[in-house]
């Protein structure tokens, strides 16, 4: 008996099979590099929402009056620029100051004083809600900033005593007004 050769040909070879192979896959890199440049143009910047971590407008526009009523006029130089909580609302606050604003006059020269740089809170120290570092000076005003925003008029009889132990003479000093 005869034996006849099957050939499994059909005219596709292993060099075919690579190069159909190798042009799939870079047809779906292609698409994955496609759709992802077309979702960061689609999504919004949400560096502006970023920075305020989902606190109220009310929030920051008492923070900004706090800020205000414990430094004075050049409140914006003496807010620690790593707490980003209200910086945009900060941002635009000063900028629309500034524009109003007449130049400064110049202190003399006998009244300035300089304070040594805060150094950064280690573990020991408790931290914020969104676990960033806690700087002295600006905790206080949010602090304080929270408290007008939560509970109104009576704010000062209502802050945490954590809040009271830390922040204290800021309170006192504030809640007056």
């Amino acid at each position: 008996m005869a034996t006849a050769e099957i050939g499994h040909d059909n005219g596709f070879t292993t060099g075919k099979l690579v190069r159909w192979g190798g042009i799939a896959v870079l047809i779906g890199v292609a698409l994955i590099l496609v759709s992802r440049l077309s979702e960061s143009v689609r999504q919004p910047s949400y560096t502006a929402s970023a920075a305020q971590g989902g606190v109220s407008d009310a929030h920051c526009a008492q923070f900004i009056t706090v800020a205000k009523a414990a430094y004075g006029p050049d409140w914006k130089y003496r807010l620690d620029p790593r707490d980003t909580t209200c910086a945009q609302a900060v941002r635009e606050q000063w900028q629309h100051e500034w524009n109003a604003r007449q130049p400064m006059q110049p202190l003399p020269p006998a009244t300035m004083t300089i304070n040594a740089p805060t150094a950064p809170l280690g573990d020991a120290q408790p931290t914020t809600v969104d676990s960033r570092i806690r700087n002295p000076e600006t905790y206080c005003l949010n602090v304080i900033s929270l408290a007008r925003t939560r509970y109104g008029a009576d704010w000062a009889s209502r802050v945490t005593p954590e809040e009271a132990a830390n922040c204290g003479e800021q309170i006192r000093a504030l809640g007056s007004r």
